[in-house]
């Protein structure tokens, strides 16, 4: 045998190998932390690459189906992980945790995980991922945050996009852009966020320089829109009049740096949020 060949099947086995020691989940397997956080020393694209799915991590905590960018200690939120992709890929895997302060401590807790993911412990912190190569773009779970004076909470993720060959080749993967940060709400509230009821689409998402917006209401009325960053600041506001169905609008991103943020709609009293990434 030549040795061209021999070493092409040693890395087709090691590749087979890894792809089915990891479709339990990257911490599970033994590779550690693979979310892009400071803690780690890369993400699954070290092993799975070569696809042309061209993915995109979007992440958001939701009360009450309304994206957050604070939280009040204790409380229980959703947490939506998103793999967008160019092209469908037959299966997905993802790995997210929490962080917080300089030291990257563990930030709360993951709770209720649904069928085909787990929680797995490294060192002392937990990582949210998949225990079986799932079908379902987006995932969902709870997540309760940490105790009074933990701070600011970064979340970080990583998605891959897999073509389910039995290898690691032929695969994309994409960690966000910069973490999901979640500001500690200062004093303990028993406001609850009121949903504004209006549909907002947007797009193109990830967006460049200009972000349209589709939204229908039943209501008019004179409205505010506005971007807020990760950490909840809002960068830009302006008053819009909506009328009764379908309206059109535009926010100009071409000033903001690449990352996540959130567009807010809303009346005064009640608020509707769209989570959206800068390229």
């Amino acid at each position: 045998m030549k040795k061209k060949t021999l070493v092409a099947l040693l890395i087709a086995a090691l590749g087979a190998f890894l792809f089915s020691n990891y479709s339990g989940g990257a911490g599970n397997g033994g590779a550690g932390d693979r979310t892009g956080s400071p803690l780690s020393p890369g993400t699954c694209g070290d092993c799975h690459a070569g696809g042309n799915f061209a993915p995109s991590v979007t992440a958001q905590l939701l009360q009450n189906n309304v994206a957050v960018t604070q939280y009040e200690p204790g409380r229980d939120y959703t947490f939506r992980l998103t793999i967008n992709t160019a092209n469908t890929p037959e299966r997905y895997g993802f790995q997210a945790v929490a962080l917080r302060g300089t030291d990257n401590a563990n930030a709360g807790s993951w709770e209720n995980t649904p069928a085909g993911t787990r929680v797995t412990t490294i060192g002392t912190r937990q990582y949210f991922e998949h225990s079986t190569r799932r079908t379902a773009a987006t995932v969902e779970t709870t997540w309760k945050a940490p105790a009074v004076g933990s701070g600011a909470v970064r979340f970080y993720a990583v998605g891959n996009a897999v073509n389910n060959n039995g290898s690691s080749g032929g695969d994309a993967v994409a960690a966000l852009v910069s973490p999901l940060t979640i500001a500690e709400r200062s004093t303990s509230s028993a406001f609850e966020m009121q949903l504004l009821p209006v549909e907002i689409q947007a797009f193109p998402n990830p967006v460049g320089e200009h972000l349209n917006l589709k939204i229908k209401t039943k209501e008019s009325g004179r409205y505010f829109l506005s971007i807020h960053d990760a950490s909840g600041r809002q960068l830009q506001q302006k008053p819009i009049q909506l009328l009764s169905g379908e309206n059109q609008e535009m926010l100009n991103m071409s000033s903001l740096a690449a990352g996540h943020y959130t567009v807010h709609l809303s009346d005064g009293k009640r608020v509707k949020t769209q989570q959206i990434v800068k390229r």
